[in-house]
């Protein structure tokens, strides 16, 4: 049984992430000037058939379009607030899926430091690493003093890594990690939402629209990019050069 359900589960997230990637393309296309209907992308087939044929919310055929539909089809306050969220939804699940992909590589590059350093580390003969702080008291772990008459009877080759590395590298290697779980919690924040705003029975209301929005926006500039500024102290960063007139 949890085999099949891991398939179903797999099944349904690449649903959700072909979804996901359709709106992202349509938003490129959109802002490349291309028509693809934003509107009608978020409409069932019924409601679709509807705006194509110009129906009204009256029509017989109109009770067979969910609550969403109606919303989007019938009340343009709605449907702007609706489209401008979910374009920032858009958005940012690209900046965080990003983000992602660098937090990753980050974590993978800290791992590998920590490794290479527990690697060099001085070995007590049960195993446990030690190391010799700046002040020369050898340590666990843990940071606790070992043993003075036991120190004493390791012979260290020169090459091994100072506790001062080693707490370095390690919280170097817990920030990274803790940076994956925090953009995978935002990404799993970011499908809730999704869930909520195309929640075709149960729609939010446009007040509830704008709150998911600007969810939206405080999640993504969490995540985005810092823009680099000039040097103020460096000439070149701030060199302009003349205006030739020819």
């Amino acid at each position: 049984m949890a085999e099949y359900t891991g398939e179903f589960n797999e099944i349904v997230e690449a649903q959700k992430e072909r979804l996901r990637k359709q709106d992202y393309d349509d938003l490129q296309a959109e802002r490349g000037g291309y028509d693809t209907g934003r509107i009608k992308r978020f409409l069932s087939p019924e409601a679709r058939e509807a705006a194509r044929n110009g129906r009204q919310s009256g029509d017989k055929h109109s009770s067979r379009l969910s609550a969403l539909d109606l919303l989007l089809l019938n009340d343009p306050e709605f449907a702007r607030a609706y489209r401008q969220a979910m374009d920032a939804l858009i958005d940012t699940e690209d900046v965080l899926e990003r983000a992602l992909e660098t937090a990753l590589a980050k974590a993978a590059e800290t791992q590998r430091a920590y490794d290479e350093l527990m690697d060099r580390a001085m070995r007590l003969p049960d195993g446990r690493a030690v190391f010799r702080d700046q002040l020369d008291v050898v340590r666990e772990e843990t940071g606790s003093a070992i043993d003075p008459t036991l120190a004493e009877t390791l012979e260290w080759q020169g090459y091994e890594p100072s506790y001062e590395d080693f707490d370095e590298t390690r919280k170097a290697d817990e920030e990274a990690d803790a940076a994956v779980l925090a953009i995978r919690g935002d990404q799993a924040e970011l499908g809730e939402i999704r869930q909520e705003l195309t929640d075709a029975d149960n729609p939010p209301t446009t007040e509830r629209v704008h709150e998911l929005n600007e969810r939206i926006d405080q999640i993504g500039d969490t995540h985005a990019a810092p823009i680099d500024e000039p040097d103020m102290n460096n000439e070149t960063s701030l060199k302009i050069e003349p205006i030739v007139l020819r």
